[in-house]
């Protein structure tokens, strides 16, 4: 696990919590060596995984994706959500086995249109469309209290996998 926090006057903060994908190594002859760590957040663990052929019965969006984090195969701990009920009834609904855990979420946050996203702690969570969202201010600075960061870029390449981001 990994998380990435700023350090504020009232306190540290989470930013990122997730997990280290790779880790590239960059060794030069001068001396100077760096370390990346390529980071993603908990969807990449739904991507991999597969439903079991079960059937859903008609409830609302929110509790249709709780049912499926609460499915033996998936098993998300509740510690780690934040799920609205949802504003939309789903119908009930035959799931063939081998259904990717990622791809059915995303199915269930389309036909609300809801919002599904990981948060900062990598919570699972689900805003209904009738959510609003929340105005902030992203600040990126280096205080000289930490290890200074040298560069912030959006890397694709995970398949099938995408987060959504309000700022």
């Amino acid at each position: 696990d990994i998380r990435v926090s700023t350090v504020t006057a009232t306190g540290t903060v989470v930013q990122f919590t997730g997990l280290v994908e790779d880790w590239a190594l960059d060794y030069n002859v001068n001396g100077e060596s760096s370390a990346y760590a390529a980071c993603v957040d908990g969807f990449i663990l739904f991507g991999g995984q597969q439903l079991s052929a079960h059937t859903a019965t008609a409830q609302k969006s929110g509790t249709r994706i709780g049912a499926i984090l609460n499915r033996t195969e998936v098993n998300w701990p509740a510690a780690l959500r934040d799920i609205d009920t949802g504003a939309q009834t789903m119908s009930a609904d035959v799931v063939e086995q081998g259904r990717e855990v990622l791809e059915y979420l995303q199915l269930v946050e389309a036909s609300e249109p809801g919002f599904l996203f990981m948060s900062k702690t990598n919570k699972v969570t689900f805003r209904n469309r009738n959510a609003t969202a929340a105005a902030g201010t992203i600040i990126l600075s280096d205080a000289g209290t930490a290890i200074p960061y040298t560069d912030l870029s959006v890397s694709y390449g995970t398949e099938l996998l995408y987060n959504r981001a309000s700022i």
